[in-house]
């Protein structure tokens, strides 16, 4: 259908005067005001809200002598309405369509219709039925249109009543995902791209696939006007566990049958390869790729998003309330616990969903999902053995930040001086405390170890241990200072680094242990814009990207990647073979955007030496008119 008009063809018997010529669906101005430009070149429009469209005829009409009436269908449902030749206000109750007197030409008239505002988020077929006062009917086929969830009305289940909510929630097609730990929060962009070509198809096409239209295709239409079952039924197409879902997750092991995680940027590469393989699982997600594919797919069809991080949250497996974590007496971390963390869920802003909730210390709360939310204390237990799994029980210590060991009269804490950055030492502070009234002859094991995001920690990458004394009332301060080659080759990703210091009283047995996580932060990538960070629509600007190899060791393998959905058509990649200390890998490319808006402008630099680590920045550019 083209986007201002198209011929149409009728059928019936239809005189002359009543042949219908065009079709004007008025994209341009029904996208403007529904608040959908940019979603599709077909005409999208929102529930509870009219949309005008215009019918041409060969010849004049006498608009008196005929009875009009729509019908709207979605699959074997109709409806059918009268159009009413008055100013009456239309009903956003039911389907209603009316022309407004100074509407009507003499070879063509105005519709305005109003889809009930608790209507199914589909895609519909429009026919228009034009019947005589001695009963001649004849009917045309007015081509299709997209129907939406409206969160700008106020009777719509998933209104929102701040015009800065829906802007996020919403309309931003980008975001930041926060990753790493909840003492050293990194962010990093992810472009939610609802208004790439072909997205808001891609999502219409996840509710024809699933699982509960294929079953009962009537029935599903008829629920698609409620959001919370469009959530549920969306949620599980996002996985492909059990139907034609988008992704198939993967935490560990190999990624070389598909992408990993970490790799992904945006939602929508991962939604064009899932539609073009003919509905085959995208491989590989995890839940940050999850909530932003899902959230994607929420914004385009109109119920507010966003995607928030959650940090030393766990499913409770043994239902203790605790999260339990288990240390070795020489402080390595082990893979004990059967609490999997997860970082990433999608929250729902709308009073409908009630999905906001604040919890206090201890409280448990129930939702209509199998799973309960739980704000938890994390504990630590060193084991005396690994092989023996015994649980010594003497040394429990709360979560806090830094976490603080705390013995009868000893205490230990354990603090990074500064987050290193990729290629620098980790400079650790290991301080005692004596607060006892005689000397004390103790062991002190410190251990690194590097860990996934979900809490499955690997071997350690380097540790040591010495004896010491100290003196009543002492305080002992020992630095110590791992140097870059320990962890670089054995970086994956996004890992995060946990050091633990386990100190034993050589003659009471008491141990004490204090712990810390954090991130290796990546060096950042240069990005500039020429004229500035605001640019205008459908014109050409030039941004030069660099990156500097800040190492003392020269990079083998050097790719700098540069992407912008919205701004670039396809990834642009500069290639170096070596990078030496020093130098820098630079790259220019032409960007132009045809939508107003915060666009994103990414940038991730990776090399053989260390191909699971990527440094990654971003840049935001505003568009205007």
């Amino acid at each position: 259908m083209d986007c201002v008009q198209q011929t149409v063809r009728g059928r019936g018997l239809i005189p002359d005067h009543c042949q219908l010529k065009f079709v004007n669906f008025e994209i341009h101005e029904n996208h403007f005001t529904h608040k959908t430009v940019g979603l599709s070149t077909q005409l999208v429009v929102r529930r509870g809200w009219t949309f005008q469209v215009t019918l041409i005829f060969h010849q004049p009409i006498h608009w008196s002598a005929y009875n009009f009436n729509l019908e709207v269908q979605l699959g074997d449902l109709t409806e059918r309405f009268p159009v009413h030749f008055s100013s009456q206000c239309l009903n956003p109750l039911r389907w209603s369509a009316r022309v407004v007197p100074e509407n009507m030409r003499s070879h063509s008239v105005s519709l305005q219709v109003c889809p009930p505002v608790i209507s199914a988020v589909a895609s519909y077929h429009l026919v228009l039925h034009i019947q005589s006062q001695h009963d001649a009917m004849c009917s045309y086929g007015l081509g299709t249109f997209v129907l939406l969830c409206n969160p700008w009305c106020k009777d719509d289940p998933v209104s929102m009543p701040l015009e800065v909510q829906l802007q996020e929630y919403v309309h931003d097609d980008y975001g930041l995902v926060y990753v790493g730990t909840h003492q050293s929060v990194r962010q990093q962009p992810w472009a939610f791209g609802q208004y790439e070509p072909g997205v808001l198809e891609a999502c219409l096409q996840l509710l024809q696939v699933s699982t509960q239209h294929q079953r009962d295709r009537q029935k599903d239409y008829l629920w698609r006007a409620d959001p919370v079952y469009l959530c549920r039924v969306l949620c599980a197409m996002v996985n492909c566990n059990d139907d034609l879902g988008v992704l198939a997750g993967k935490w560990q092991g190999s990624y070389a049958d598909g992408v990993c995680p970490t790799d992904w940027t945006g939602s929508a590469g991962i939604l064009h390869q899932w539609v073009s393989s003919k509905f085959n699982p995208v491989r590989y997600g995890q839940c940050w790729v999850f909530a932003c594919v899902l959230c994607t797919v929420l914004r385009a069809l109109g119920i507010p998003s966003r995607v928030v991080t959650v940090f030393n949250a766990a499913h409770d497996v043994n239902a203790n309330l605790m999260i339990e974590e288990y240390y070795s007496s020489q402080g390595q971390k082990f893979n004990l616990s059967k609490d999997s963390i997860w970082w990433v869920r999608l929250i729902l802003h709308s009073d409908y969903f009630n999905n906001c909730i604040t919890l206090g210390e201890g409280e448990v709360v129930k939702t209509d999902m199998p799973s309960v939310l739980v704000n938890m204390d994390s504990l630590s237990l060193e084991l005396g053995e690994f092989g023996s799994k015994t649980v010594d029980l003497t040394l429990c210590s709360v979560h806090i930040v830094p976490l603080l060991g705390v013995g009868p009269r000893l205490e230990v804490s354990l603090d990074v001086e500064q987050t290193p950055s990729m290629g620098d030492s980790i400079c650790l502070c290991v301080t005692i405390s004596n607060h006892s009234s005689h000397a004390r002859f103790l062991t002190k094991h410190l251990n690194a170890q590097l860990k996934h995001y979900n809490c499955c920690p690997r071997d350690s990458f380097w540790k040591t241990h010495r004896q010491l004394e100290i003196l009543p009332g002492q305080v002992l301060t020992i630095h110590h200072s791992i140097p870059a080659a320990q962890y670089k080759s054995q970086m994956v990703h996004d890992d995060i680094v946990n050091v633990a210091v386990v100190i034993k009283d050589t003659k009471s047995k008491e141990r004490v242990l204090a712990a810390q996580e954090f991130n290796i932060c990546s060096h950042e990538i240069s990005i500039e814009v020429e004229g500035g960070d605001r640019i205008q629509m459908k014109k050409n600007y030039t941004a030069h990207v660099s990156y500097t190899n800040h190492c003392s060791t020269a990079l083998s393998g050097a790719v700098l990647c540069v992407e912008g959905y919205g701004l670039l058509q396809s990834k642009h990649e500069a290639r170096l073979g070596l990078l030496q200390p020093g130098e820098s890998i630079h790259t220019s490319v032409s960007i132009m955007t045809s939508s107003p808006g915060t666009k994103l402008l990414q940038g991730t630099f990776s090399h053989s030496h260390s191909p699971g680590v990527v440094s990654r920045s971003f840049h935001e550019i505003s568009v205007h008119n």
